[in-house]
């Protein structure tokens, strides 16, 4: 029995299983882009193994999928995709229990393309960008440090984007085993696959040896999926034709509305001269959340440009609840933001940011300022 989710313009939409923890199984646009989104332990995929509660629901302008399942091998895999605008982040919770060893590799987060992708677009985790030439026969495995994202394109211009969380560290930690390649793309004449590995016991133990098992507790992957096509390009913040912004500057009480010009419905809000720039900093975002409720009290329409920063890099690791270094990126904090914020104006207001080249290229910044597509106010 599918569960479809169609985006309220009719955009795009995906569909997910009721038998199956996790997918979606086909994303399409004007037509299926996307035909298998998937995880794997020892070779199994997700969708073949025993699964319950798999839900699709509505909440805060999101269309929501929850999924659990439990392999043979005993470990339980639950999945949380919320969609909003273009995008859809997704949160894996993978329990592995005691003396369980891997007998081949655990991928989170795989997927295959469909049809002949001619572009990849790699965003590397010092902000710059890769173009590679894609043919049948192309094959690029990344042995360390994967790129944030990767973009794939095709000739008329609709693109598929798959980046990582804002959890570098435990991507790069995996299930604490051998994991040689992180990820592979492998293209196809009519398909491309993205296969991302967190353990990859490809050397064998003797045997004298024991098979080395991960810890037995919750691993967590987050990562987010996007598309876009050329048809989004009018769906984009109508505010940009519409005038000039108003700059709207702030303190620490907030953005310092009063004194504005009568019926200014334009805002501007330069966030360079902020000392922090992490949108995963708790200090950042309820800054930027005070804003958002400050203009829903303004004026029940209007529109909003933030500049002055975008997503990158950062090891501050009391971003993530720890006291140390911790690489992440706050790529998936500004999504969520943005979908909150979307969520908490309402539909009479525009949401936009201005991001530099090449972060722009992304399809999940590009099209930021398309509507949820999902009910407001639920």
């Amino acid at each position: 029995m599918p569960l479809d989710i169609t985006e309220s313009n009719g955009l795009w939409s995906a569909t997910h299983a009721k038998g199956r923890c996790g997918g979606p199984r086909k994303e399409a646009i004007k037509d299926d882009i996307i035909s298998e989104f998937w995880c794997s332990i020892d070779i199994v995929p997700d969708y073949l193994i025993h699964s319950k509660n798999a839900r699709v629901y509505h909440k805060a302008g999101q269309s929501i999928f929850e999924g659990e399942g439990t392999y043979p091998t005993g470990q339980t895999l639950r999945q949380i995709s919320r969609y909003a605008a273009n995008a859809m982040r997704v949160t894996w919770d993978i329990s592995w229990p005691k003396a369980t060893a891997p007998k081949d590799a655990v991928q989170i987060g795989n997927a295959t393309l469909n049809g002949k992708w001619n572009k990849l677009l790699a965003l590397k985790r010092d902000g710059t960008l890769d173009e590679i030439g894609l043919t049948s026969t192309t094959t690029i495995a990344w042995q360390e440090n994967p790129p944030l994202a990767l973009v794939f394109e095709r000739e008329d211009g609709t693109q598929v984007e798959f980046s990582y969380g804002f959890d570098l560290w435990r991507w790069d930690f995996g299930l604490g085993l051998t994991n040689t390649t992180p990820l592979r793309v492998t293209v196809s004449e009519d398909s491309v696959q993205i296969l991302r590995q967190v353990s990859d016991p490809s050397v064998a133990p003797s045997e004298k040896e024991e098979a080395p098992t991960p810890q037995p507790r919750e691993y967590r992957f987050m990562a987010t999926l996007a598309w876009a096509s050329p048809e989004m390009e009018q769906y984009t913040l109508r505010a940009k034709s519409q005038g000039e912004s108003t700059p709207v500057s702030f303190d620490d009480s907030g953005l310092l509305l009063n004194g504005l010009p009568e019926g200014t419905r334009r805002f501007a809000i330069d966030l360079s001269p902020l000392p922090y720039t992490c949108l995963e900093s708790d200090a950042l975002l309820s800054r930027m959340k005070r804003f958002i409720r400050q203009l829903a009290s303004y004026s029940a329409e209007g529109s909003v440009v933030f500049s002055g920063f975008s997503p990158a890099t950062c090891t501050e690791g009391s971003h993530c609840t720890k006291r140390h270094a911790t690489l992440h990126w706050d790529h998936q904090a500004l999504l969520s933001f943005a979908a909150w914020a979307k969520n908490c104006l309402g539909d009479g207001w525009q949401l936009d940011f201005q991001f530099p080249a090449p972060l722009a290229k992304l399809p999940s910044l590009k099209y930021i300022s398309l509507p949820n597509g999902f009910i407001y106010n639920e």
